[in-house]
């Protein structure tokens, strides 16, 4: 969905100049991936992005999903009144945030435009554009007044402590890959904000990182009361909390024929979506 949102859906049946793009999709795409995979080829000076087979067959079969999805949550959700607290909430947010969560940098932080406040024509957005903008933005406040990004606060320091956690326990406790943790935690140790130890090895937070796990949650309250006078927050997180953990678990239940049918099922919903340049997969797998 990633892939789609900040590539895909912008290269047509004659194709595109790279940084037409990015700028439709406001934000970036992994280029190298997609031409890997065989969804698009880049050529020339200055790059020209054309679809290839793979591509024409994702774009058909990604076009129509969003709305169809959105109708099948209509069915068992209020979206009513989810949608018109997020859309109070977009309305004053930049009209420039992508309508996707975007891949994530080194560190793991968030990256998006300059913070203006203005007015958009948000009402007749998708559901899913008006949450990553949302969450976008909030995690980009969160940052401005943070050391760590919000995906290493809110899946790993969130999860540490200074007793030792086994590295194998760590995608069963935040509900990310193995690999998105290596970067996390590889972030981490270099700020002496972790500990590696033992065999099989085992992570604790140091002195530094038990402060930065206390800032994480210090800011996240600070933003979110923040949101709270510019906002009508409580209507936002009331809207929210209707969206019970049984049907999220019910959504994310795998379709046999693909490839999510055949690993270990998660156990838990991460706190922060990590979209990774593996793919763009929101639990960075």
């Amino acid at each position: 969905m990633a892939m789609w949102l900040n590539c895909l859906r912008y290269v047509g049946p004659n194709g595109v100049f790279v940084s037409d793009m990015v700028s439709a999709a406001r934000t970036e795409t992994n280029l190298r991936g997609m031409t890997r995979w065989g969804y698009i080829s880049v050529d020339g000076k200055p790059p020209f992005a054309t679809l290839k087979r793979g591509g024409r067959v994702a774009r058909a079969h990604c076009e129509p999903l969003i709305g169809e999805i959105e109708g099948r949550w209509s069915a068992a959700l209020d979206l009513v009144g989810l949608r018109s607290s997020l859309v109070a909430v977009v309305r004053r947010l930049s009209p420039d945030l992508p309508d996707c969560m975007p891949i994530l940098h080194y560190g793991l932080a968030c990256s998006g435009p300059s913070e203006v406040y203005g007015s958009s024509d948000c009402s007749s957005l998708p559901l899913p554009f008006l949450i990553a903008r949302v969450l976008l933005a909030f995690a980009l406040e969160y940052e401005r007044r943070c050391d760590v990004s919000l995906a290493i606060g809110g899946n790993v320091l969130r999860v540490l402590g200074p007793s030792p956690v086994l590295v194998k326990e760590l995608p069963g406790l935040s509900g990310v890959s193995k690999e998105s943790l290596a970067m996390a935690t590889g972030f981490l140790a270099k700020r002496g904000l972790i500990e590696i130890v033992g065999s099989p090895k085992s992570v604790a937070l140091t002195a530094g990182g038990l402060a930065a796990r206390g800032r994480h949650f210090e800011v996240v309250s600070e933003v979110e009361a923040d949101w709270g006078s510019r906002f009508d927050l409580a209507s936002l997180l009331s809207a929210l909390a209707n969206v019970s953990q049984g049907f999220l678990w019910e959504c994310m239940e795998p379709y046999p024929e693909g490839w999510r049918a055949k690993v270990r099922r998660p156990t838990v919903i991460p706190h922060f979506p990590m979209v990774l340049h593996r793919g763009g997969y929101p639990d960075g797998t």
